[in-house]
């Protein structure tokens, strides 16, 4: 969050927004994460129900997703060597998404406690939100939407 906001605090909620534009009604894949899992570091598993422990969330048109069934959720691992399962976006299945022909809105809640805890040394305040379809036995962005936090204005440029 420090690209938007100047002095970030703990114990504060920022809510993310954009409107995407879909040219169809269709169901596309969202990658969705609120942690970047490092590759050096002995990150917890989300618990059970919860998309991470700070206690994120995200809408589509009014709609929650539903984080997925974690594989180890709650584990803690004891030292680096632990593999992660699904707990990065890009090992898991993407989240379903029904998109309206038109705008979409997308809100996402992202609470902060403390920027270091016991469950992850780096508290970072990130998010990744990522609209896929499956080409070619891999997974690429949604060809044809438009992103925008001001969907009028975006509309009138095209």
């Amino acid at each position: 969050m420090r690209a938007y906001l100047t002095n970030p605090q703990p114990n504060h909620t920022v809510y993310a927004y954009t409107y995407v534009f879909s040219p169809r009604a269709q169901t596309v894949g969202a990658w969705v994460n609120f942690h970047n899992y490092g590759r050096s570091e002995k990150d917890a598993s989300p618990p059970q129900g919860q998309w991470d422990y700070k206690g994120s969330k995200i809408w589509v048109n009014d709609q929650e997703l539903i984080p997925p069934t974690w594989t180890n959720a709650g584990l803690h691992p004891l030292g680096n060597e632990q593999p992660y399962t699904d707990e990065p976006y890009e090992n898991r299945q993407p989240k379903s998404v029904s998109l309206k022909k038109g705008w979409n809105k997308v809100l996402i809640k992202l609470p902060i406690g403390e920027f270091r805890t016991d469950t992850y040394r780096l508290g970072k305040w990130m998010f990744t939100c990522v609209f896929v379809k499956p080409v070619n036995n891999q997974l690429e962005a949604v060809d044809g939407l438009i992103y925008s936090t001001d969907k009028m204005k975006r509309l009138r440029l095209r």
